[in-house]
């Protein structure tokens, strides 16, 4: 009897566990159910907000397709012409391991890999014929993501079953100061739309120990832009050590596998995203970085607390050096309130308040301290655009308001001591007379501060007595917080762009270019490799933008070897930039080969054939022809490196034309002239004479300062820049006398090295016959590939203009040779006696390794999931099992 008793209890038991797991799994379901349709509705309705606000964004401020206006301003330029490329390379032969569009040709993963690897360029495809459109419909919808993101981790984090309170803060998120700031700079604000979901992945880790959503997300922000992607990595340790410390009370095993998952969640990120990181740290200049004594030699303090603070009020950017900013932190208004009400609170648990306080701490102090700084900054010290990891703090901010809201029945008390206290910041700030915010703004915040502290007053205590005035105060809340944040988006990108207007593209510049462009291409109809050049420039990186290979560029990636010796060809460089005009010399075009350039005025005629014209806002525009473009690979008779490429830029040409063909003498000769300064009240004029030899072009050179050239006889003044430092002065007739006035401003200590220079065309034009009758053809077969054939009397060196990479790798009839520098900074090597067949392929660095890694992690990650998920099946079946078994 005891035992069938026995099996009777056991028997009940199992029923009843079977009823309470099937309980479970219906009760699951329907939960699920339920949750997925708030949360789809939640979407919706943040979706049809952005929609909205995005809309009055780009009418009220002209953008287009609402004006003429556009968001490439400032640097934009940059990024829309590296994503203009990146388009290009899905409809021609060009690729992202090279590019002939960067300074004389340079590897392209870098520029990639900063400027436009995002994910989301890949919708430029469906805009091949209208990319400026294209390109604000990507803006568009990274906002509209990064609002979704941010909903997606809110209801991820505590559920929320109002969907009118995660849409306001949702839909706030998306226009923080940080992303009006550089609202030009479309590459930075994926960080901002991968943060939210990040720490949804970090949460999965501690909670459910599971990590495919970290490694996507972390993955996906280094992929994206490298550069927010390092930043990224530290927030997401931050924001790990944040959720670690809120979870467990004590520092246990648990903590400790816990710990070993993020580390390795980490590691697998990184690895998954290598296939670009190992070639970009290879490739890096190494000018770009700074070692550990440099950092903490130069440590100082750059941005002080009332700095920081100014930042949090609204249209903040007025009058504000965006070269030197402070950190773009503002969340709105009403959101700071609540930031504020946070720490007020006695309901938050300490432990919450202190841990936000610490997260607050750090990035404050690394915002003063500028060794942090520069460690957030990828051990990089910027020359501009300061405190490009802002957007994590302002991250924050977003989710300690909105942890705020969700207890704002338990500050009413408080309301009243918070407006004071932010009252008081405000005259404090009123009193400091900051060129940042102005009275007139500050004034429309305090007032702002009180009527939503009122609002939040009646809101609180209609939550308390259950009455319908909490829906309209929430309305007013809604439409007041929301017409801030938008408020201060318009007035900030309006006040950057007013305040450098040269700097914005406008559609209709756009468009004639373009048209431009189309027109010139339809001049050049033969096929065959060559280099472009355009006198005219609609922005800094127009080769990018067109897709043509040339040498106007503008990147923080290029190489400073290859733009040095680019001005010391005569060509304008300053810094990551580097320019074509008037004043670069034939013989350079000839060793470049540039066979096309586009000029304004008719300077360079008689030196080249006139293939059409075009016109630019009612200017004519010549496109020229140079026969006597030289290919980019050649013979050279000698090897010559320059020590040092500063000075005087005819020296070196004729250095390197010798090493070409020593015959027919230098191509340039110096000229001799009278000098006469004399002192004015701003500076100096320096008077050159001289008489005209021969019909020869003459150029001047003329160390770098503050000048002006004025040719007194036809009275106009020259083209000069001190990033050139030469002067294209004319061709005159034999005999005729020249006096060119050097107006000085201040100091100048260049007098003594000014020089003259002919150039000798009959010597030039002989020495490039005698490279161009070896009739060395080249073949583009993409911009990573080349190949040519040649037939050589006897063992030379094939010199080139292409610039020197460990990554070009030269192929002579399949048997791979040796490649070495010369001419500074281009590709040469040895070349045996006969006719043979030669390949060049470029492979940047640490591809190979970079796939290979990436490939092997996918893999595993592949299996780990495909695991996972039928071991998770496998239980689920074990448990419908128990539920539907026997129950009899």
């Amino acid at each position: 009897m005891e035992v069938k008793g026995k099996q009777q209890n056991k028997r009940c038991k199992k029923v009843i566990w079977n009823l309470k797991s099937k309980l479970y799994l219906e009760c699951i379901g329907h939960v699920k159910e339920e949750r997925f349709k708030k949360c789809f509705r939640t979407y919706v309705y943040t979706a049809v907000v952005m929609v909205i606000m995005l809309i009055v964004l780009f009418w009220r401020l002209h953008i287009y397709p609402f004006g003429n206006n556009t968001l490439i301003y400032l640097d934009g330029d940059q990024y829309f012409s590296f994503t203009k490329y990146l388009q290009n390379t899905f409809f021609t032969n060009n690729n992202l391991l090279y590019s002939w569009s960067n300074v004389l040709g340079g590897g392209m993963v870098n520029t990639f890999a900063y400027y436009c690897s995002s994910p989301f360029n890949l919708i430029l495809i469906f805009f091949k014929n209208h990319f400026l459109l294209g390109y604000h419909v990507v803006f568009c919808i990274k906002m509209l993501m990064a609002a979704l993101f941010f909903a997606v981790l809110i209801n991820a984090i505590w559920c929320i079953t109002d969907e009118k309170k995660v849409v306001l803060f949702s839909a706030s998120y998306p226009f923080i100061g940080y992303v009006v700031g550089f609202a030009w700079h479309q590459s930075w604000m994926d960080g901002v739309i991968f943060l939210p979901l990040l720490l949804v992945g970090i949460r999965n880790i501690v909670k459910k120990q599971k990590v495919l959503l970290y490694i996507v997300m972390l993955s996906l922000s280094l992929l994206a832009n490298f550069y927010i992607g390092y930043m990224m990595c530290i927030m997401s340790a931050i924001l790990f050590g944040s959720t670690i410390f809120l979870e467990y009370k004590s520092f246990n095993r648990k903590v400790i596998k816990e710990i070993i998952l993020y580390i390795y969640a980490s590691i697998s990120a990184v690895a998954l995203a290598a296939v670009l990181l190992l070639p970009v740290y290879f490739n890096l200049p190494e000018e770009r970085k700074q070692s550990i004594l440099e950092l903490f030699g130069n440590m100082g303090y750059r941005c002080m607390p009332e700095d920081i603070l100014s930042m949090v009020y609204g249209n903040s950017m007025v009058g504000l050096e965006y070269v030197s900013n402070f950190p773009f932190i503002f969340v709105g208004i009403f959101q700071i309130l609540l930031v504020v009400l946070f720490f007020i609170n006695r309901k938050i648990p300490q432990k919450i308040k202190a841990v936000s306080g610490t997260v607050i701490s750090i990035f404050l102090i690394s915002f003063m301290n500028t060794s942090l700084d520069v460690i957030w900054h990828g051990m990089s010290k910027n020359v501009g655009f300061n405190y490009r990891y802002s957007f994590c703090l302002s991250f924050v901010l977003e989710l300690i308001a909105f942890y705020s809201f969700m207890h704002i029945q338990e500050v009413g008390r408080w309301l009243l001591s918070t407006g004071a206290c932010l009252g008081a910041l405000t005259v404090l700030m009123m009193g400091q007379g900051r060129t940042n915010v102005d009275a007139k703004t500050l004034l429309m915040d305090m007032i702002l501060i009180f009527v939503v502290l009122i609002l939040l007053y009646v809101y609180i205590e209609a939550l308390r007595k259950g009455s319908r005035r909490k829906d309209i105060c929430y309305a007013l809340l809604f439409c007041i917080t929301l017409g801030n944040i938008m408020g201060n988006g318009i007035m900030g990108i309006k006040e950057m762009q007013e305040k450098i207007p040269d700097s914005i593209m406008l559609s209709s510049e756009y468009k004639e270019a373009m048209n431009i462009e189309n027109v010139t291409d339809e001049m050049i109809s033969e096929d065959g490799f060559y280099r472009r050049a355009s006198a005219v420039p609609f922005r800094r990186c127009d080769a990018m933008l067109f897709g043509y290979d040339g040498v106007h560029n503008y990147a923080s990636t290029e190489n400073l070897d290859v733009l040095q010796t680019a001005k010391g060809l005569g060509i304008t460089h300053t810094w990551m930039w580097c320019a074509y005009n008037d004043n670069v010399p034939m013989s350079t075009d000839v060793l470049l080969g540039i066979k096309y350039i586009t000029l304004k005025r008719m300077s360079k005629q008689k030196d080249y054939i006139l293939i059409g014209n075009t016109s630019k806002q009612g200017e004519d525009l010549y496109v020229l022809k140079n026969e006597n473009a030289m290919p980019l690979v050649f013979p050279v008779e000698s090897e010559i490196n320059v020590d040092n490429l500063e000075g005087n830029p005819f020296i070196f040409l004729n250095s390197y034309w010798n090493s070409i063909r020593q015959a027919e003498g230098d191509v340039f000769y110096e000229m001799q002239y009278d000098k006469n300064s004399v002192v004015t009240d701003s500076g100096k004029d320096i008077h050159i004479r001289f008489v005209a030899k021969h019909e020869n072009p003459v150029y001047m050179y003329i160390p770098a300062g503050e000048v002006t050239v004025e040719d007194i006889k036809r009275k106009v003044f020259l083209q000069y820049s001190r990033n050139q430092e030469i002067v294209y002065v004319g061709s005159f007739k034999e005999g005729e006398e020249v006096e060119i006035a050097i107006h000085v401003t201040g100091m100048y200590e260049g007098e003594e090295k000014i020089a003259l220079f002919g150039e000798n065309q009959n010597a030039l034009f002989n020495k490039a016959q005698h490279v161009l009758k070896k009739e060395i053809h080249i073949n583009k077969e993409s911009s990573s590939r080349l190949s040519l054939q040649y037939n050589a009397e006897h063992n030379e060196v094939l010199s080139s203009t292409i610039p020197y990479d460990d990554g070009w790798h030269v192929y002579i009839d399949g048997q791979k040779t040796v490649t070495r520098k010369n001419m500074n900074s281009f590709l040469a090597f040895d070349y045996p006696q006969g006719q043979h067949e030669v390949v060049f392929v470029y492979e940047p660095k640490g591809l190979k390794a970079g796939c290979i890694i990436s490939g092997i992690t996918f893999l595993l990650l592949l299996l780990f999931t495909v695991f996972k998920r039928k071991q998770d099946e496998t239980n689920v079946r074990k448990l419908r099992r128990n539920s539907y078994g026997k129950t009899k």
